[in-house]
């Protein structure tokens, strides 16, 4: 029991310690930002409060994605793997923004693929957005089947794709 509760605490100093590393760093980047912690059911959510942002999420949240995977690294550094808690970094609303317009996204093409009988290739995602894309093509509501599936290749540029293909 007292291990367990010493457990807690380590897990409970290194998110405190999760939320100081991400402060220092954004303010080592040149941005004058707050963090607000909500613990989750899986985890931690941190959002950042401040100017300039668009800058912290960068373009298509590149930036953002790679803020949340150091300061999930730091915050999970020292834990059991099965004790690891998920951190989920946004800024000012921006991921369910981005959510929303993946949405959009994935019904505008899918329309046009019933309607035009042709595949449509989506740009590179990180594995976030392809969930999200997934997940709204296999919920289709038309009434008409479409079969999607990603296709991963190696192409010369060393870049993989993912395809939508009607079948």
């Amino acid at each position: 029991m007292i291990y367990l509760l010493q457990l807690l605490l380590l897990e409970n100093d290194n998110f405190e310690k999760a939320e100081k590393y991400l402060t220092d760093l954004l303010e080592k980047m040149g941005f004058q930002c707050a963090v607000n912690v909500k613990e989750t059911s899986d985890g931690y959510s941190m959002d950042i409060l401040g100017t300039d942002t668009g800058a912290i999420i960068g373009y298509r949240g590149e930036v953002l994605d790679s803020l949340q995977y150091l300061t999930s690294i730091y915050a999970n550094k020292g834990i059991n793997k099965d004790s690891q808690k998920r951190i989920i970094l946004d800024c000012e609303g921006y991921r369910e923004k981005r959510k929303q317009t993946l949405i959009d996204l994935a019904n505008s093409y899918a329309r046009k693929v019933i309607a035009s009988k042709r595949s449509y290739r989506f740009e590179p995602m990180n594995p976030n957005e392809r969930r999200i894309i997934h997940t709204i093509l296999s919920e289709n509501k038309s009434g008409m089947p479409y079969f999607f599936k990603i296709t991963c290749c190696h192409e010369s540029s060393g870049s993989s794709i993912m395809k939508c293909n009607q079948m």
